[in-house]
């Protein structure tokens, strides 16, 4: 925990430099199993929680995107087809090194959280909490925010009218995977 603390505060020093003028690419694949609405508003959330900490995301299908700093995110809405497949989980992505940089996301799971008026809402935040998972290259989380490990009924009543933020620790991680050469 001291090492954390420690790269956490030499991270930290690090954020009042501008991330690298690049935008994060992502891909996100419905399946037709959320509404365009729904999907719109995700995009719009997600998109949000990182503009908070001056990163831009690109949405688009296309493997590079011109303005990329990294290799592109793809994630995939699926239905759970296994209960017992990482039951506590809303979603999972591939981290590490050698991570093909794929968030899996069940939306069945998510849409059982909150009313069907804030799905779009809910989404935004399980997106945005695992691409901070693929970009931190870890699957470490905060003690609060969007990269909490389980978000409480309280976490989920205040997220539908006001988006999560991230932990100064993870805003530090990200701006560092975004300006440093792609491993």
């Amino acid at each position: 925990m001291c090492a954390i603390r420690v790269l956490g505060i030499t991270l930290l020093a690090a954020v009042s430099i501008p991330a690298e003028e690049c935008a994060v690419n992502v891909t996100l694949l419905s399946g037709n199993l959320a509404t365009a609405a729904v999907m719109i508003k995700a995009k719009t959330v997600t998109a949000g929680i990182f503009a908070g900490i001056g990163v831009e995301l690109s949405w688009s299908k296309a493997a590079m995107d011109t303005r990329s700093c990294i290799p592109r995110i793809v994630a995939r809405l699926e239905v759970t087809s296994d209960p017992g497949e990482r039951p506590d989980s809303l979603a999972y992505a591939s981290v590490g090194v050698r991570a093909d940089r794929q968030i899996h996301i069940f939306i069945d799971r998510v849409a059982a959280m909150v009313p069907e008026s804030a799905l779009g809402i809910l989404l935004g935040h399980v997106l945005a909490h695992e691409i901070t998972h693929v970009l931190e290259g870890v699957p470490r989380h905060s003690e609060r925010g969007v990269m909490k490990a389980r978000w409480e009924h309280s976490d989920l009543q205040y997220l539908v009218n006001h988006p999560l933020h991230f932990d100064p620790i993870d805003a530090a991680l990200i701006r560092a995977a975004l300006s440093g050469p792609d491993e």
